[in-house]
């Protein structure tokens, strides 16, 4: 992706000691994403996390006061204050991998779609999930587009008798699509969750860690973890639905047999 201003990362973040800044004072750095271990450990030593107060107790939390994004036509990301530095370090990482041509299909489906982190991630694996039309703000610019992209053009002096806006307001509402900073942005088919959280972020892109070894074992547990929940979900399901179709055809036969005892006796006048 092509960033402003000849940047050559889409965002930075300053990064403040939470604890020295509790007390009253403010000790930070811009990082830019994405970054390395290496220059974040380096970051991290400058504005005091692992010093020592006067107690013994060591400063080691952090958090962010501002962010600065490159990103194209002031692109504003949701991100807040206390989000997890893996996780900016692993969206930059995708933002980056992504073509110019899909930059203004991510801008507008940011826009719309993430309000959080985690969609954000998820967008950048899902841009062909969308259809962007650019600079498109309003019904009337809508229905225009719609009806002059049309294979069958419309003569001008019938121009002015088309309710443009009336079908560009019904149009928007039967594709269920939003208008956006960028243009009008329609989503044409399911988004794919890859990304559900740190644990699927690869241990390479990882870039703060209290102990790399031991953080990847974790979160190679946690990702066994969570195959084997999914696959105990899955059997409980299929379980599941195997007692609903016993139970269904039990009641069906439980039906016919009262029906047949139910049956008038007619050689005796009876019900039995």
């Amino acid at each position: 992706m092509q960033y402003r201003n000849n940047a050559e990362v889409p965002f930075s973040a300053y990064i403040t000691n939470l604890g020295k800044y509790t007390e009253g004072r403010t000790e930070g750095e811009w990082v830019d994403f994405p970054t390395t271990k290496e220059k974040l450990q380096e970051t991290m030593k400058r504005i005091g996390i692992g010093d020592k107060r006067a107690d013994g107790t060591v400063y080691e939390e952090i958090f962010i006061t501002d962010y600065d994004y490159n990103l194209p036509e002031l692109v504003q990301l949701n991100l807040g204050e206390y989000e997890n530095i893996n996780q900016l370090n692993y969206l930059a990482k995708k933002i980056d991998e992504i073509d110019d041509n899909m930059q203004s299909q991510f801008q507008a489906a940011a826009d719309i779609f993430g309000t959080s982190i985690d969609q954000l991630i998820n967008l950048t694996d899902n841009l062909d999930k969308f259809t962007l039309y650019e600079n498109v703000k309003n019904d009337e610019d809508f229905g225009m587009k719609l009806i002059n992209d049309d294979e069958r053009k419309v003569p001008e002096w019938l121009q002015d008798y088309i309710d443009y806006e009336a079908y560009g307001r019904d149009e928007a509402i039967n594709r269920g699509g939003l208008y956006s900073e960028y243009g009008y942005i329609e989503q044409t088919s399911g988004i794919e969750e890859y990304y559900k959280g740190v644990a699927d972020i690869p241990v390479e892109d990882l870039v703060l860690l209290p102990d790399d070894k031991k953080m990847a074992e974790n979160i190679e547990t946690m990702k066994d973890v969570l195959s084997a929940t999914d696959a105990i979900l899955s059997e409980q399901k299929q379980t599941a639905e195997t007692k609903n179709v016993t139970e269904t055809v039990t009641d069906d036969i439980s039906e016919e047999v009262d029906e047949e005892l139910e049956e008038p006796d007619i050689e005796h006048g009876i019900c039995m």
